[in-house]
Parts: structure tokens; C-alpha cells; sequence
């Protein structure tokens, strides 16, 4: 399970399902827990760097924003461009 370093930052959980240790954020926004996966321990994820981005992130938190909602909506922006030429695509297609 996560747990807090030496200077209180939430940082790494140990996924049980893997055989490779994960760095795993915990934290609680608008009154629900959620966990964000940071990365695998390994190239490029090292503990400091992972402490820095677990940083970033428990920045964003107290900002108000939740860094699960803000990665999925980066996820769909970057796939936005994408559907966007496949309808052009096909419309083009379409109309013979």
C-alpha cells in the first residue's frame, strides 16, 4: 500500500498483481479517495523523480483540480485530432 516518505509525501505502492514495483499517489479530492499510477519503478522512473511528480500532482489536488479527471481528459483531447480526420475520412468517402 502507499505510504508517506520521510518529508509526508504519499508515495510508492508496490502493485501485488506484478512483479515489478509501481509508484502509486493516494490521495483524497471532493471527498473520495483515488489512487493515480505515477509509473513502474525503473528507467525513467527513480524515487526522486517520482516524489517530485507526486508533488505536482498533490499540487493540482490542492488547486482544486483532480489528476485522475485532468489525465483523462488529456487522453480524450489527444485522441480528438484522431476521430476528427477519421470522420473527415470517411465523409469524404462517403459522398462518392
Amino acid at each position: 500500500m502507499p505510504h508517506a516518505d520521510d518529508q509526508g509525501v504519499p508515495f510508492p505502492a508496490v502493485n501485488v498483481n506484478a512483479t515489478k514495483a509501481t509508484y502509486v499517489l493516494k490521495y483524497r479530492v471532493f471527498g473520495r479517495q483515488r489512487f493515480v499510477t505515477i509509473g513502474p519503478h525503473g528507467a525513467p522512473w527513480t524515487p526522486e523523480l517520482a516524489r517530485k511528480e507526486a508533488k505536482r500532482l498533490l499540487g493540482l489536488v490542492a488547486n482544486g483540480k483532480d489528476p485522475v479527471d485532468e489525465k483523462a481528459k488529456a487522453r480524450l483531447q489527444a485522441a480528438d485530432p484522431l476521430r476528427q480526420s477519421r470522420i473527415n475520412i470517411s465523409g469524404t468517402l462517403n459522398k462518392g
